[in-house]
């Protein structure tokens, strides 16, 4: 995790953990042995969890088990996300990246705490910070992150990509030169860390912050380019760290099912760069779990199950020789690299109109997860009076043909019926629900034509 937190939200972190690696079904007692506590204290932090996100996890009591009937694993690593967001220490750090310069008074009133309480988590944020070769500044009695500034800004939009189903940042529209523009194709969990960059230098380049070394005076624009070139340019340096065994671990990855023609040999090199830099570099964040990815591949990934089985320790121990912590960086690079394709194989320019019944802003997050899975296409978000609820049928229907939408993705069944092409899918995008998408995406296409 990027910070220290309470003994809590490790322990609920085990929880969730435990129902994506147990399939759903947890004992008490594992609980109480994994978090090392006693039965009540288990009993607390599952009844936290129905408090708060039962609408998304569905856990119940089945003797001395918990289960979770029903629950995507994208609802889970959703849950997991959202509880460390919510903690006062991640709340604190994004409104000094978000709103530098204010007084202590300020951030105590927006995170709920005395004057005191939020110095002591200044400080611990301070000493944390430094790690990461950025620091707080304090000296005018107002708070801001400093240091070399293509660092900060590094630094800043891995939070952002970290937190992505949380916190958003202002889009902005750039047109990149041709040495930067391919670098957004690779993948679309890169292409989704580097907007994460482009909108974080945007961000303190309004706030009055500018890159160093810079012989002239840059533009908004100018420099959101040039912290893309510089951040590629640090990957480079890793490329390093990989060549020795770079070869080995794509004829392990091919004997595993992915097919890599030699245009695709750079983008892989690239993302695994990336995924040390943000490991060994900024900071280290497992926000893509062990057992997920055991998950994802039995259920949308394209290679075979057991050919994953059966590679997947060889494929660690080359990557063991690159890092300590290769489990993970095995974990990250599974989810990348099944995500390149040509973007010719995509279903691209369809207008497609999303529907959540939980709230506007999940409405947008889910938007903002199509975008990244599925770029090509337009994305329209019905916005009506939607909260736990079916939407007014003649509105919804109005603002469908006027956006001339082809197809609907929803969270909820309707209680009516619908005659325009729709797909329910749970209410994070994971797995199977990618999958889905992707097929709905090419039925729109097919009758499109």
């Amino acid at each position: 995790m990027l910070l220290k937190y309470k003994k809590q939200v490790y322990r609920l972190a085990n929880i969730l953990d435990l129902l994506i690696k147990n399939d759903r079904v947890i004992s008490i007692a594992e609980i109480a042995a994994v978090n090392q506590c006693v039965e009540r204290t288990v009993y607390n932090d599952i009844y936290y969890l129905i408090d708060n996100y039962n609408d998304l996890i569905e856990l119940d009591f089945s003797h001395s088990n918990i289960v979770s009937s029903h629950t995507s694993v994208g609802n889970i690593q959703f849950i997991y996300e959202n509880i460390i967001a919510c903690q006062p220490r991640t709340r604190l750090l994004r409104l000094i990246i978000e709103r530098p310069n204010m007084p202590i008074d300020f951030y105590a009133n927006e995170i709920n705490k005395s004057p005191q309480s939020t110095r002591k988590l200044m400080c611990d944020l301070d000493d944390i910070l430094r790690h990461y070769e950025v620091k707080l500044n304090d000296k005018r009695l107002s708070y801001e992150i400093i240091g070399e500034e293509d660092k900060v800004r590094f630094f800043i939009a891995s939070f952002y990509d970290s937190f992505q189903r949380n916190f958003m940042l202002p889009k902005i529209n750039i047109v990149y030169s041709p040495k930067v523009e391919p670098y957004f194709s690779i993948s679309s969990k890169f292409r989704y860390f580097l907007k994460s960059l482009e909108e974080s230098s945007a961000m303190r380049y309004r706030q009055g912050y500018r890159l160093n070394d810079c012989e002239t005076v840059l533009t908004l624009e100018e420099e959101s380019q040039e912290i893309i070139i510089r951040y590629i340019k640090a990957l480079d340096k890793m490329h390093a760290r990989i060549e020795d065994h770079f070869e080995e671990l794509m004829d392990a990855l091919q004997d595993m099912g992915y097919v890599f023609d030699d245009t695709k040999h750079g983008q892989v090199s690239t993302i695994l760069c990336h995924i040390l830099y943000m490991r060994d570099v900024i900071y280290s964040v497992n926000n893509v779990n062990l057992h997920s990815v055991l998950y994802y591949v039995k259920n949308y990934s394209r290679i075979n199950r057991k050919k994953f089985e059966m590679h997947k320790e060889r494929i660690e121990a080359i990557l063991s020789k690159m890092s300590e912590d290769y489990e993970h960086v095995f974990a990250n690079l599974i989810f990348n690299i099944d995500s390149i394709q040509p973007s010719l194989d995509q279903p691209h320019s369809l207008n497609v109109m999303i529907y959540s019944d939980i709230s506007r802003d999940h409405a947008y997050a889910l938007k903002a997860h199509l975008g990244t899975n599925f770029p090509l296409n337009t994305y329209h978000v019905y916005e009506g009076d939607v909260t736990y609820r079916a939407p007014e049928m003649n509105g919804f229907l109005d603002f469908y043909w006027r956006h001339q939408c082809m197809g609907i993705i929803s969270t909820c069944d309707f209680p009516y019926k619908v005659e325009q092409p729709k797909v329910t899918v749970s209410s994070y995008l994971v797995g199977s629900d990618i999958g889905r998408i992707y097929d709905f995406f090419h039925e729109l296409k097919t009758h499109q034509s």
